[in-house]
């Protein structure tokens, strides 16, 4: 998945010629209709948690409803090894994370 700033030609020309040369398809709608697509808000909510982008960061993000509405979507995976995954990520980042304070 590639996210980006904006979908205007500017910014997402080179990106769709390039995937499009190696006959991978593109999904490029309008901003809000991104986060209307159940896969887009579980990835950014497993990003939310192998980056601890929680608690006080979450709580100031002006699009905390969509990460919050994606870990809603996420939950029946609880006991999947998706989650496992993630808990490790989490794990290790939290410890890099502390090594570098």
């Amino acid at each position: 998945m590639l996210l980006l700033r904006s979908v205007r030609l500017d910014y997402s020309g080179y990106y769709i010629e390039a995937l499009a040369k190696k006959n991978i398809k593109v999904f490029c709608p309008r901003v809000r209709a991104c986060f209307e697509n159940e896969e887009v808000l579980i990835t950014l909510s497993c990003y939310t948690l192998i980056f601890g982008f929680v608690d006080n960061d979450l709580d100031k993000y002006p699009h905390k409803d969509k990460l919050e509405e994606g870990l809603k979507l996420l939950s029946p995976f609880i006991n999947s090894p998706l989650a496992s995954f993630i808990k490790t990520r989490v794990n290790e980042f939290s410890k890099s994370a502390v090594n570098l304070h």
